[in-house]
């Protein structure tokens, strides 16, 4: 039984999940189709922390998945990038920070400062930073309206919001989910991943190169899992920093052509 079940929730049905695009391209030719043995669709599953406007890294690993869960009940560091992003700027990069102090506690527990002030000057860095980037008047003042009125309490709730508005601003259709809504990311580290992996019934997870030294792969591959590791490449300054630098200098449409490359390469001087 999947572990979302034996919490009284209904997990995706598979018609939900997206299929990837070569497979899709099969389906569509009825021809081929016949032609060929019965098709194992795999289910690949990301999941990570919501970050703070993240780097490209992070949105490749939401593309290349069919559910990608948001790690909210897990704490966060004291120098997390829940809390900041890196930026270029005119003389040399920065981290843009936001002001939610250096307490270790669960990311959904950990509470915006009530007023607009540290979003203003957020938008003053950006507009200092970034205005003669060439989309930059195309896209800034509705990203301006969108970041105001992100009036969330909590930072993974105006995380994730902001996520999500990119996501669809460069129509990436991956469905996402929040970890502490599903009630099933208990346990440790690769226990609490590999609970939510068997919760949508995936037989891959994609995960980041960083957690090769603590992903237990043994442990998945006994629940047939197989853990495979993100091929993104941050190989220019254009990936190297939040998805946001590089929206602005190549717009939503090319961020999203890097995105899908294998091998990320600046298409920017």
């Amino acid at each position: 039984m999947p572990i979302g079940e034996a919490f009284g929730l209904k997990c995706p049905e598979p018609s939900q999940r997206a299929l990837p695009s070569k497979l899709s391209q099969l389906n569509s030719n009825a021809q081929v189709l016949e032609l060929l043995p019965p098709i194992q669709f795999l289910m690949i599953v990301g999941i990570h922390q919501p970050n703070f406007l993240p780097w490209a890294g992070y949105f490749y690993k939401i593309l290349n998945s069919d559910s990608f869960i948001f790690l909210d009940s897990v704490e966060s560091s004291k120098i997390s990038y829940v809390k900041r992003t890196l930026f270029k700027t005119t003389q040399n990069e920065k981290f843009l920070t936001v002001p939610v102090g250096k307490k270790s506690i669960p990311i959904n527990q950990i509470l915006l400062p009530s007023d607009n002030e540290w979003k203003i000057k957020h938008l003053n860095f950006l507009k200092d930073n970034l205005r003669d980037a060439l989309f930059f008047e195309d896209y800034y003042p509705e990203f301006e309206d969108f970041y105001i009125k992100n009036n969330e309490e909590l930072l993974s709730r105006f995380n994730i919001n902001l996520i999500k508005y990119l996501l669809s601003k460069m129509q990436i259709e991956t469905k996402t989910y929040i970890s502490s809504d599903l009630k099933c990311d208990t346990g440790d580290r690769n226990e609490r991943l590999l609970n939510i992996c068997k919760y949508f019934g995936a037989d891959t997870y994609l995960s980041g190169n960083g957690a090769k030294e603590y992903n237990n792969e043994k442990l998945f591959l006994e629940h047939n899992i197989e853990i495979v590791y993100s091929k993104f490449n941050p190989n220019n300054d254009l990936t190297k920093y939040s998805v946001l630098y590089s929206i602005f200098i190549n717009g939503y449409e090319k961020t999203k052509e890097l995105l899908m490359e294998k091998n990320i390469k600046s298409v920017s001087n």
